[in-house]
């Protein structure tokens, strides 16, 4: 056994001598590890390889190592099958991370399409809805409805723009927002949708409070 062992894991060597080797294998890891014994003992390979196997030598948590099992049962000073072990664990982490990484490049250019062409779409909207608005004018109800389409074109519009910074289009720019206000536009967006018999009642205690 390796004087390394100590080194990279705090267990002695010694300590480990006499204990059945698949005791420190994960319990869905063993039959690959019993497999590959079976396989080496028959002799019908030399060496066999397991690119990600599980072990922990201590309470610690699972490492993962690549291992190459080489068989030396012939040989007269070994007459056994010769373990070597190399951790990549942290080889396996930074795959993970890179990963991650392109997921999320994937993701914030996907975004920055999708805030283009809805961007597109949003600017007919508000032209349209800026003319109806000057065909009906803005004391009549139908002008009342424009104005409302034009608030929540507004708030699209603030959306996508999130949407942009969060995919590197634009950068975020943080200013104080009142909180009433937020809670306005928030009630002006739920009251259409609420049923005839249903009511909203809104106390704002927040006159006075702003959030970045």
């Amino acid at each position: 056994c390796s004087p390394s062992l100590e080194k990279l894991h705090g267990i002695a060597p010694e300590k480990i001598i006499g204990i059945p080797l698949l005791s420190f294998f994960h319990p869905d890891d063993q039959d690959s590890y019993n497999n590959v014994l079976t396989t080496l003992a028959s002799g019908s390979v030399e060496s066999m390889r397991i690119e990600d196997i599980r072990i922990r030598f201590s309470q610690k948590t699972w490492t993962h190592f690549d291992v190459l099992f080489t068989s030396m049962i012939d040989h007269p000073s070994v007459k056994g099958i010769v373990i070597t072990c190399r951790d990549i664990t942290e080889h396996l982490a930074m795959e993970a991370r890179l990963r991650q990484a392109h997921k999320m490049e994937a993701i914030r250019t996907l975004c920055g399409g999708i805030a283009h062409d809805f961007n597109n779409n949003l600017s007919a909207m508000i032209g349209y809805a800026e003319l109806g608005l000057v065909e009906v004018g803005s004391a009549t109800v139908a002008g009342h409805y424009f104005k409302q389409i034009l608030n929540g074109c507004e708030r699209a519009r603030k959306l996508i723009q999130q949407i942009s910074a969060f995919s590197g289009i634009n950068v975020f720019d943080l200013k104080p927002v009142a909180v009433s206000q937020l809670l306005e536009e928030a009630v002006q967006q739920c009251r259409p949708s609420l049923p005839p018999h249903v009511s909203l009642t809104v106390e704002n205690r927040c006159s006075d409070t702003f959030i970045k």
